[in-house]
């Protein structure tokens, strides 16, 4: 067996989707399975509005937050 390397490292998703809007969920779900510490993720539908892409802004600063802490 390998020891888990990675079960220290914080992480978490984002992106855009046009159908189900699932995969930053698995990703987050794959990456609880790998016992990293994972946050919320970020999902726009579609193209992002300008809405959408202020709201990444603020994740992205709130993870930036978590990242550093």
């Amino acid at each position: 067996l390998y020891p888990i390397t990675h079960h220290f490292l914080k992480s978490s998703a984002f992106g855009s989707y046009g159908w189900s809007g699932e995969a930053a969920a698995n990703m987050i779900g794959r990456m609880n399975q790998l016992r990293m510490k994972t946050s919320d993720g970020f999902r726009a539908k579609f193209k992002p509005s300008e809405t959408d892409l202020d709201g990444l802004k603020v994740w992205a600063k709130e993870y930036a937050e978590r990242i550093k802490a």
